[in-house]
């Protein structure tokens, strides 16, 4: 069974404590459709997937939302609306907020301002390789030069 917005957003914060704003308001554009301009204002934590620190990201989002009857409608609204879908006739908020937080959320958060990462320590990275690396292609590359070697007597 597929996550709720909700669901899915809830794993990607690092803190659920929060509260989030929006506004709507409501319309009717020249074709008659409804539509709402939904804006929603929140700071959501979120955990720095490079340095695993704990980050705050404000968030502030606008859209245009036509409301549509059913998922069919959506493919004759120009491309400036965004479709959203009623429930028993009902637009049901709590899911408009919730969607619009998941699409602020980075695929991969990462703290603002945040350098490059190093892993390990800086000893280990100024260090020379050391002598007995395993080189899995050493064999083949052996073996690569013996066949040539063999090639080249037998045509001469």
């Amino acid at each position: 069974m597929p996550l709720s917005s909700f669901e899915r957003l809830h794993h990607m914060l690092a803190s659920h404590e929060g509260e989030a704003d929006f506004s709507a308001t409501f319309s009717v554009d020249a074709e008659g459709r409804a539509v709402v301009d939904l804006e929603v204002r929140a700071v959501l934590t979120l955990q720095c997937q490079a340095s695993l620190d704990i980050f705050e990201l404000p968030v502030k989002r606008k859209s245009l939302l036509a409301v549509v009857a059913d998922i069919w409608e959506q493919e004759e609204l120009p491309e400036y609306y965004e479709a959203t879908c009623t429930e028993d006739g009902r637009l049901i908020f709590k899911s408009l907020v919730e969607d619009e937080l998941l699409l602020a959320v980075p695929q991969v958060a990462r703290k603002p301002g945040l350098k490059t990462v190093c892993f390990g320590s800086a000893e280990a990275q100024d260090a020379p390789p050391p002598e007995n690396t395993h080189k899995p292609f050493a064999t083949l590359q052996s073996m690569m030069k013996q066949s040539s070697v063999e090639s080249d007597t037998e045509n001469s």
